[in-house]
This record gives structure tokens, C-alpha cells and sequence, in this order.
């Protein structure tokens, strides 16, 4: 079952022996290498977060076994390691291989059984709240997430457009 990224953050945080949530979730953070989710940040600073081992569920609100299961971004190796090369996929700009921007991630699908990435959502923001352009990446169209960008494949037809572009360019000049 696939989930929106936007409909999880906001989501509260219980355990398995209360009724009443501990958290609320702040952020995911994914591996830029596969799409795994790696932790759920689960405070404002974040600074404490949920291993995806420790999750039960995921439909209404994020189900833990106890509150202990949070522990410290510092804790988690991986987690410490994308925030430190800035490589967290959600709100990074996107572009393609041959360069054109095609705006942000907005948004993402991830996979509720496994918890890893399925789609990026992207669009081009307008004053921080209008989006337009909006497009739809699966994951394995995602080449490669570096400090700067996401770099998406091209699309085949613009591919081709461009290379006849350039041979008639060459066969010209």
C-alpha cells in the first residue's frame, strides 16, 4: 500500500501500552542511495527519531512497540551521514541529466509494507504555496541524489530532440 510522504508527517506517534501518542512525526528520512527509509524524525529539533525496525504499523498513526524505541539522530550512523552531506531527498531541487530544471520535490509515494521510496513528486513552487509543472518520478528514474539536486533520467523523445538538434546544428555549422 502506498503512502504520501505529506499525509504521514503531522501523523501521531503510539505505542503499543498507551492510548495517548508520545510524538508526532516531523520528517522521514530516506537513504538517497536505494529509497529505504532509514528513520522518522519524531521532534521539532530533529534531534530523536524511529528506526524503521521499531515501527509495527503505519495507517492512522505510526505504532511503536514503546516510547523507548526513539532514540538520537546521532545514534543511527546512516541517518547522521544524509544529514551531514545534505542529501535528504524531500525539498531538493530536481533536474534532469542533460540539465533542465523541473522544480522540487514537493512530495513522495513510499511503500507502507517495506518502507522505501516509490515516486517523487515534483513541481515548480511559486511564492512558496503555488505549484505548477507537476510531475511524477518512480524511483528508478532517479540517477543520482547529491548535496545539490535530484538528477532524474531525460525523457526518451526529448533525448531524441536534443541529439537531432545538435547534428543539425553540426551538420550546418
Amino acid at each position: 500500500m502506498e503512502m504520501l510522504y505529506s499525509k504521514i508527517v503531522g501523523m501521531p506517534v503510539f505505542s503499543a501500552d498507551s492510548v495517548r501518542p508520545h510524538f508526532s512525526v516531523q520528517d522521514i528520512v530516506f537513504d538517497p542511495d536505494n529509497g529505504k527509509v532509514i528513520g522518522i524524525l519524531v521532534d521539532r529539533r530533529g534531534q530523536n527519531l524511529i528506526a524503521p525496525m521499531d515501527i509495527i504499523s503505519i495507517k492512522h498513526g505510526v505504532l511503536i512497540s514503546s516510547a523507548n524505541d526513539v532514540v538520537g539522530v546521532d545514534d543511527v550512523l546512516r541517518v547522521k551521514e544524509v544529514f551531514d552531506d545534505g542529501r535528504n531527498i524531500i525539498g531538493k531541487k530536481v533536474k534532469t541529466e542533460s540539465g533542465d530544471s523541473l522544480g522540487k520535490v514537493v512530495d513522495a509515494s513510499i511503500d507502507g509494507l517495506g518502507l522505501s521510496l516509490v515516486k517523487i513528486h515534483t513541481a515548480k513552487v511559486v511564492l512558496g504555496m503555488v505549484h505548477h509543472d507537476s510531475r511524477i518520478f518512480p524511483m528508478k528514474s532517479i540517477v543520482e541524489v547529491n548535496e545539490s539536486f535530484v538528477v532524474v533520467q531525460d525523457d526518451d523523445g526529448k533525448v531524441a530532440e536534443k541529439e537531432k538538434k545538435a547534428e543539425t546544428a553540426a551538420a550546418t555549422g
